[in-house]
């Protein structure tokens, strides 16, 4: 038994449900009992399977596999028509072709208490104010000296607003590994219209499909911020505002909280 032909047949076409197309194979020297002829050609290997993705059209998966005989003359030769669509069941609107089966959005608070960073190191700021020459008479020559310095170790507790989405896409198997791949991963780089580090996968969780599939839940908190932690330099005497020389590395800091992930490698993005 082997495929001696993925002729080319009918038209691909674009539509609002997303990309449907027609591949047909033929299956030749199929044996055995006749009542498992049919089965045998639709399980031929190399010929997809329902929920399988086209090779070139983005969203189409296979909605249906249809095995027949070539002629009533040759019961060895099998016909198998593989029907493409750009839709999944229960899809909604407008959702079509993204690769995502159903978007759920809402939003909350979050209180978010830090002190060590992603490296288990303790979150520390420090700055080094301008420098000026004194002269005492005990000391010669004269030396340098810091108008202000300081150094401090950071425990904040923040309070944040965040939108929540959970997204639903299809896969052909479990999530245990995607969980431990993505669970508590920011964007690496800019996603779904945003940029890096305002994404956080928090997990993702999967269940069998009627079709034997999976549906893979991803739940996403989004900030308008940023999910690295800010720390800075204050003081009483300046309204509890940075000095007004502060800069990166000198009086303010950013801290990694969580792994950094390409989201490209999630294979959708949210419309917007």
């Amino acid at each position: 038994m082997g495929i001696i032909a993925d002729k080319i047949e009918g038209a691909i076409r674009h539509t609002d449900a997303g990309w449907e197309d027609r591949r047909v194979f033929l299956i030749t020297d199929v044996a055995g009992d006749a009542s498992r002829r049919k089965w045998d050609a639709a399980n031929t290997p190399g010929v997809p399977r329902r929920g399988d993705a086209h090779p070139h059209a983005p969203g189409a998966t296979v909605q249906s596999v249809i095995a027949e005989p070539w002629s009533d003359r040759d019961n060895s030769t099998f016909r198998v028509t593989i029907e493409y669509g750009g839709d999944t069941e229960g899809t909604a609107e407008g959702l079509q072709g993204t690769g995502i089966k159903t978007l759920d959005i809402s939003t909350s608070t979050a209180t978010v208490t830090r002190r060590l960073d992603y490296n288990g190191e303790v979150m520390q700021v420090s700055y080094q104010g301008p420098l000026f020459e004194v002269q005492l008479s005990s000391i010669t020559p004269p030396r340098e000296v810091s108008f202000y310095s300081y150094s401090g170790i950071l425990e904040a507790e923040l309070e944040i607003s965040v939108a929540r989405a959970v997204i639903t896409v299809e896969r052909s198997l479990p999530s245990w590994s995607e969980h431990k791949r993505v669970r508590m991963t920011a964007n690496q780089f800019p996603w779904s219209g945003d940029p890096a580090d305002q994404w956080l996968i928090l997990g993702v969780d999967s269940s069998v499909t009627s079709s034997g599939r999976h549906d893979w839940r991803y739940q996403f908190a989004h900030t308008d911020e940023t999910w690295l932690f800010r720390g800075e330099v204050t003081s009483a005497s300046n309204n509890f505002f940075p000095p007004a020389d502060a800069t990166i590395g000198n009086g303010i800091e950013y801290f990694q909280q969580y792994r950094r992930l390409d989201y490209a490698t999630l294979g959708f993005e949210i419309p917007t």
